[in-house]
């Protein structure tokens, strides 16, 4: 058929499409070829075809001169067609990293990693030369879903770093993460120290975050946790109210407290400091232990702490146990004829 023919019937499809007829592009794809040879114009050929018709005869519309933006392309198809179809795209595109951030977002690109095995996912990228910092900041979501999941959340961080990804950007976002969620890696970090370390973060510096989300599980009397062992007893009465520490702790936090080698008199300089010197029973009970076990012997005003204790509240016995430890350290004798 000569030029001048398929030149006619090139025109009849293309009345039949603008009458919105169907089967029209499924037979413009099968002659596709045998109309560029006939030197018909790219444009109306391309204006057309779907673009799946463009994506399947992509290589024979760029063999005949057409100009066909791939990530413009991607984004109209969408992320199920791109994945389905990502070897080919990724093949033949010159600009993946542009081509994978112009079709997903960090939730459409988790939903990839839910689905499929995240780690054969990465390496399929970076194979086809997709840079690990463009794989790492599209997963940002997935990431933050394995944050209470520490062993795979590093496993993927390590992948990350072994591609390329610099520790630093890595480090940046697992801090950002331990200020926001202090999540299991703190929980239950003893395990995880040396781990975070390899990733350029000092456990320690996330004490605070720590404390304000578990602090107070290491009070309650009968369900205490221990602290992890990289948060020591005088860092963890900077950071909690004494008044939660004599609610919630009370007298057996002041005796773990000592066990675990508490400085006695930093932790009655916080009790004067934020309690004052105590006229309710529970407290004033509290703050005698302290000093029995030597704490706040320069700080503390005996006088002060026998004139504030309401003895109303004590029977006979509790008398006799203020009476027998304030008199070591009152000045003022005639302070404890109240405890007779």
């Amino acid at each position: 058929m000569d030029k001048a023919a398929l030149q006619k019937q090139f025109l009849f499809l293309a009345h039949l499409s603008d009458a919105g007829c169907k089967g029209v592009r499924e037979e413009l794809e099968e002659r596709l070829e045998e109309f560029l040879r006939a030197g018909i114009e790219l444009k109306p050929i391309m204006d057309m075809l779907s673009n799946e018709g463009v994506f399947y005869n992509y290589d024979t519309l760029a063999e005949h001169g057409a100009y066909i933006n791939l990530c413009e392309l991607a984004k109209n198809l969408g992320g199920d067609f791109v994945y389905e179809n990502l070897d080919t795209f990724l093949t033949i595109t010159t600009k993946a990293d542009e081509l994978l951030t112009e079709v997903y977002d960090c939730d459409s690109f988790r939903e990839i990693c839910e689905e499929n095995s995240a780690e054969d996912f990465f390496f399929r990228l970076i194979c086809h030369g997709v840079k690990a910092k463009t794989i790492f900041l599209l997963a940002d979501a997935f990431l933050r879903d394995l944050t209470e999941d520490p062993v795979e959340l590093f496993r993927a961080l390590s992948f990350f770093i072994g591609y390329g990804l610099e520790q630093k950007i890595v480090k940046k976002w697992l801090s950002d993460r331990l200020k926001e969620n202090c999540f299991e890696i703190l929980k239950y970090s003893t395990g995880y120290a040396k781990v975070l370390k390899s990733f350029g973060i000092d456990i320690r510096d996330f004490t605070e975050a720590y404390l304000k989300r578990y602090g107070y599980d290491h009070l309650a009397n009968s369900t205490a946790k221990p602290l992890p062992n990289w948060i020591n007893m005088n860092t963890f009465i900077k950071h909690i109210p004494m008044r939660k520490i004599i609610d919630d702790g009370g007298p057996e936090f002041i005796y773990n407290f000592e066990k675990n080698c508490g400085d006695m008199d930093k932790l009655a300089v916080k009790f004067i400091k934020e309690i004052g010197y105590p006229k309710d029973y529970a407290d004033a009970f509290v703050l005698l232990i302290i000093v029995e076990r030597g704490g706040g012997l320069a700080a503390i005003s005996f006088d002060k702490f026998a004139e504030s204790v309401d003895v109303t509240q004590l029977n006979p016995a509790d008398k006799e146990c203020f009476k027998e430890t304030l008199s070591r350290y009152v000045t003022e004798a005639e302070k404890l004829q109240k405890f007779n």
